[in-house]
């Protein structure tokens, strides 16, 4: 393998199995969009039927074996406050009454299906969210070789956002929480398309563009359709997606979806330092990424790999660094990342690292 793709993701070690933690949706993701001055949301997580509702859960995986772990104790918090649930599973913390409920979701990989408890989004966010982007933040423990061993700090970004006009939102679903275990195998991703909150009923007009974001290039896929099968040799270890839906040659709406394909023998890391975790709480903060790329059975480092990055937006949009003077850039062992870079993306940046094997 010639080049591996990372984002940031977080991590514990559980008895020497280095436990992989990522927090995943299920339905409609917790992206949502308000006109100023108005109730209106998109999509209107309240109006949403039950199976299209917003969950959050963690997806536990081995990164030696790529066992899936399921919880068997959970905690949540949103925005650092501990959620507390009643004997009918809905939230009964003070602001959040019955904003939330701690429901079990069924996540199918592999053909296998793991029941993982997760929280379901009841209520519109936006009022409560200070009209920024939040955070769900997913804690507990795990029954490892024996003994139950905590995990913590996973992270749920709610992205919270000003539009105008009629509202269009578009969520990447999929049944295999974002993962590709084995080799020679598929992920089938699914776009789904909601106007003013509610999904639209007829998606013949709509064209759909299915890009892979790399940190060389992005690279458009074949499909126009809503519909996009991705294969282990479409993910070099991880892949951000992003698909856009146009109808008549305009942008409608655009989400994104983070893959990872287990079957790769090596991995590339993104530690991070500086701030805690993904997330800037102040301005003056600055978040160094330094990454490397191990063996996924070891760990050990591997050397002989130079690293390209690439930076954009909230919206996917090409953007500039203060510390660089392109978006895409080769060289270097550590990028800088800080807070007012953040402002200037508008709160949300995302950075792709692409590890190339020296010739």
């Amino acid at each position: 393998m010639n080049s591996l793709n990372a984002y940031i993701l977080f991590t514990s070690v559980i008895f020497g199995e280095t436990i992989k933690g990522v927090g995943r949706t299920f339905g409609a993701k917790l992206k949502q969009s308000y006109k100023p001055l108005s109730n209106q949301f998109s999509p209107d997580f309240e109006a949403l039927p039950t199976d299209k509702k917003s969950v959050a859960y963690p997806f536990l995986t081995g990164q030696k074996t790529g066992k899936i772990f399921v919880p068997n104790t959970i905690k949540f918090a949103y925005n650092g406050v501990d959620l507390t649930f009643g004997t009918d599973n809905k939230c009964t913390t003070d602001g959040f009454v019955d904003y939330f409920e701690k429901v079990t979701q069924a996540v199918v990989v592999s053909g296998k299906t793991y029941n993982i408890p997760g929280v379901r989004v009841l209520k519109n966010l936006v009022p409560i969210s200070g009209y920024d982007n939040d955070l769900i933040t997913i804690s507990g423990t795990v029954e490892s070789q024996g003994r139950s061993e905590p995990f913590e700090n996973i992270h749920v970004p709610v992205i919270i956002a000003e539009s105008e006009g009629s509202q269009y939102t578009l969520s990447i679903v999929n049944d295999y929480g974002s993962q590709i275990t084995t080799e020679n195998s598929s992920l089938p991703e699914k776009a789904e398309v909601y106007k003013d909150g509610v999904e639209v009923t007829e998606y013949t007009g709509l064209v759909f563009k299915w890009i892979k974001m790399l940190a060389t290039s992005n690279v458009v896929m074949a499909p126009t359709t809503r519909n996009c099968t991705v294969t282990d040799d479409d993910v070099d270890n991880k892949l951000k997606l992003k698909c856009e839906a146009y109808k008549d040659g305009e942008l409608l709406a655009s989400d994104f979806d983070e893959i990872t394909d287990f079957s790769d023998p090596e991995d590339i890391l993104l530690p991070v330092t500086g701030i805690s975790g993904t997330q800037f709480t102040d301005a003056t903060e600055t978040a160094t990424v330094t990454p490397k790329v191990v063996n996924r059975v070891t760990q050990d480092t591997v050397t002989g790999f130079t690293f390209s990055y690439y930076t954009h937006d909230n919206q996917g949009d090409d953007f500039i660094i203060a510390s660089q003077t392109a978006a895409r850039w080769t060289g270097g062992t550590s990028v800088s990342i800080t807070g007012q870079d953040l402002i200037r993306a508008n709160r949300g940046l995302g950075l792709a690292v692409q590890a190339n094997k020296s010739a």
